[in-house]
C-alpha cells in the first residue's frame, strides 16, 4: 500500500505533468511498485517509455526510477537528500566499457547464486546484451581468450566456491570486464567491479539487498547512456 506522504508529494507537483505522467502517477497509486519491475518493465505497463518515466521521477524531485522505487520501498527515506552516489572514477570506467559489450557470461554454483544470475540476465537483455548462465567444474574449460573478448563475466558467488574462485583467477589476465557479485576477493584477482555486501551472520541470507544493488549498479549505467 502506498503511504499518504507518497500522494501527497504527487498533488504538490501535478501542475507540473501531462497526460502521460497522470497515467504513471495512478499505476502507482493503485498498484505500487514492485522492486522487482525494471525500468522498462515498469513503462510498459504503464504504456509509456523509459524515457517517461524518468521524467516522472524527475518531476517529483527524485534522481531517477531508483530514487523513486527506494523511496515507495522504504518510506524511512529523506527526499531532500535521496541522491544518486557519484560515480566514482573505477564504475565510470567500467559503464563506459560496457557501452562496446554485446554478450556475457554469468557464471555461479548454488540456489542462491541461481536466482542473482537469472535476474543479472533479465538486467542485461534489457540492455540488449545476450547472457548466458554456467554452472559446475566442466562449464569452466568454456571461458577462454578469444571467446571472451569485449565480453563481460559475471561470478556469482556467496560460498567462496572452489570453482568459481578458479574460473577467476582463470581469467584474471584475459582482457575482458570481470564483475563479481556474491564474495568479497582478493584484488589480486583484478575484478574491474565487486558487489558486495557484509552480511549479519542468519539462518536466513537476504537475496533483495543484491537484487536491489544489481538494479542500482544497472540502472546507474542506463543513466550514462
Amino acid at each position: 500500500m502506498i503511504e499518504i506522504s507518497l500522494e501527497k508529494l504527487i498533488r504538490e507537483n501535478e501542475k507540473k505533468f501531462t497526460q502521460t505522467d497522470y497515467t504513471i502517477a495512478n499505476q502507482i497509486l493503485k498498484e505500487g511498485l514492485n522492486y522487482n519491475l525494471t525500468i522498462n518493465e515498469f513503462a510498459k505497463i504503464c504504456y509509456t517509455s523509459r524515457t517517461s518515466i524518468l521524467r516522472f521521477a524527475k518531476k517529483l524531485g527524485f534522481n531517477g526510477y531508483n530514487d523513486l522505487k527506494y523511496y515507495i520501498l522504504n518510506e524511512s527515506i529523506d527526499i531532500v537528500s535521496s541522491t544518486t552516489s557519484p560515480v566514482d572514477g573505477k564504475l565510470a570506467d567500467l559503464y563506459k566499457k560496457l557501452r562496446q559489450v554485446k554478450r556475457a557470461f554469468v557464471y555461479g554454483n548454488g540456489a542462491y547464486e541461481n536466482i542473482i544470475k537469472a535476474a543479472i540476465k533479465r538486467y542485461l537483455f534489457d540492455l540488449d546484451i545476450l547472457a548466458e548462465t554456467y554452472a559446475g567444474a566442466q562449464e569452466i574449460v568454456a571461458f577462454y581468450g578469444e571467446m571472451l573478448k569485449d565480453s563481460l563475466v559475471v561470478i556469482v558467488d556467496f560460498n567462496q566456491d572452489k570453482r568459481s574462485r578458479e574460473l577467476m583467477f582463470q581469467i584474471a589476465s584475459i582482457d575482458c570486464i570481470k564483475l563479481i557479485v556474491g564474495s568479497e576477493y582478493q584484488s589480486m584477482t583484478k575484478s574491474d567491479y565487486n558487489i558486495f555486501l557484509p552480511e549479519e551472520k542468519r539462518k536466513l541470507r537476504l537475496i533483495s539487498p543484491y537484487i536491489l544493488e544489481l538494479e542500482k549498479f544497472f540502472a546507474g549505467y542506463l543513466e550514462t547512456l
